[in-house]
């Protein structure tokens, strides 16, 4: 084949590549800053954030600790956990899965799933 004509192909198909994946990412619906994350109409809703678990208190009945992710955010879970305060903070890097609630007019996440992320 001629090979002006394979440049011509490639280039076609590089732009259309570059076109659709634009038009993707414009159509989905993907948050991507902390603000649209942990956006008060997203109530209820479940999302999962990575980071470094801070102030950790623990009982019989419930944990809570803050997220350090972007900002700091109380984290309550409904279970006993086994996380300390380490002086690495590099020790408690978490992950954690659940949904968003307001407690006194302050921020939370209902913890469902957490996870040590190492």
């Amino acid at each position: 084949m001629d090979d002006l004509f394979l440049l011509k192909i490639a280039l076609f198909c590089s732009i259309a590549g570059i076109i659709s994946l634009f038009l993707i990412l414009q159509l989905s619906n993907i948050e991507t800053s902390a603000e649209a994350i942990l956006d008060p109409d997203n109530l209820d809703s479940s999302i999962k954030l990575n980071g470094f678990a801070t102030n950790i208190r623990s009982s019989d009945t419930y944990s809570s600790f803050n997220l350090n992710y972007c900002s700091q955010i109380k984290v309550i879970t409904f279970s006993k956990i086994n996380l300390s305060e380490s002086k690495n903070q590099k020790d408690n890097y978490i992950s954690v899965q659940g949904s968003i609630d307001y407690y006194s007019n302050q921020m939370q996440i209902i913890a469902d799933v957490i996870t040590l992320v190492n």
